[in-house]
């Protein structure tokens, strides 16, 4: 009986620690197949390349570095790279949550919804760091964890599974909940420099930790030293909004 093959992607480019780490936990799972950015491509969503071409590096047999964005990345793995289609896609494991609003700015996220877009099992796969040296030991676990899931019973086609482990020993980790999707504070800054000729540069800073968690979401159980695991959808559409709307237009 062949192997599953898995496909494995990221937005902090090919040889980053913690995508070395996602390797590493699945490896005994199926065969390994690295298709990942040349370098960071973090905050770019699902974003593709479409005016212009994209090359792609052959690092060893099963390691593949793309100048373009994790969505890129697995396109070009499903229509050219990989001699069949993989069983399930992992993106991560992301150095950062990717929790509330993030994950329509994440690259991470975006390469598992590329995934799920194509009928693909997919997970986003994150460590929520904070002030501690990384240590992607325990991510790696629940990632592994998660690719079983996938495998065995995939959730429903389009839908993915976003995994945020909080960093830390296991001894401090309470346990994995299945969480709806957060609301982050959406805030930020920017920041601006001038040249030597006046010319101004303005500097997008990345989102602050502006949590407004709520019981049963991805941040409140983040927040309890929890794993979450979310299934976010292709609709996001608000549906109980659609009559009111209607309604308006009817001139009511």
């Amino acid at each position: 009986m062949s192997r599953p093959l898995i496909l494995i992607t990221n937005d902090d480019g090919y040889r980053a620690p913690g995508l070395l780490a996602l390797r590493g936990a699945v490896s005994e799972l199926g065969d390994v197949v690295v298709i990942a950015p040349d370098r960071e491509r973090s905050a770019c969503g699902q974003g593709i390349t479409i005016k212009g071409p994209l090359t792609v590096e052959k690092i060893d047999e099963n390691t593949f570095a793309v100048d373009g964005t994790p969505a890129d990345c697995v396109i070009l793995a499903l229509a050219n790279l990989l001699p069949s289609k993989p069983q399930v896609v992992l993106s991560g494991i992301n150095r950062g949550a990717n929790l509330g609003d993030d994950v329509y700015y994440s690259g991470t996220v975006g390469g598992a919804r590329e995934a799920a877009f194509w009928g693909i099992p997919a997970g986003a796969c994150s460590l929520v760091t904070r002030n501690r040296p990384l240590d992607f030991t325990e991510a790696a676990k629940h990632s592994r964890r998660l690719c079983e899931m996938l495998l065995s019973t995939p959730p429903t086609p389009g839908v993915l599974l976003n995994l945020n482990v909080p960093d830390g020993p296991a001894s401090e980790i309470q346990g994995v909940k299945v969480t709806r999707q957060g609301m982050r504070g959406h805030a930020s800054g920017v920041s601006v420099t001038e040249d030597s000729r006046g010319r101004k540069f303005y500097w997008i800073a990345e989102p602050f930790d502006k949590w407004d968690a709520a019981q049963g979401d991805d941040m409140a159980a983040i927040r309890a030293g929890y794993v979450s695991i979310t299934p976010l959808g292709k609709d996001t559409t608000l549906h109980g909004d659609m009559d009111a709307i209607a309604r308006v237009l009817a001139g009511n």
